[in-house]
């Protein structure tokens, strides 16, 4: 979407199939809108990946 090469029915597949394909659920994901990426890595805020991922690096500093 970011790059305007998705529309909001195949933005919903693709999570659809995403999940299926990383947790071996399927599921219905509803797209109503989409927001830029940066204003959704701000809605999102830190994840707990990232947190994990910057402890391991400074303990390992």
């Amino acid at each position: 979407m970011e790059q305007g090469k998705a529309t909001l029915k195949e933005l919903d597949i693709r999570c659809e199939e995403l999940i299926k394909e990383e947790f071996g659920e399927r599921c219905n994901f509803d797209v109503y809108y989409c927001v830029g990426l940066k204003r959704a890595n701000e809605i999102i805020g830190t994840t707990t990946e990232e947190l994990v991922l910057k402890a391991r690096q400074e303990g390992s500093a």
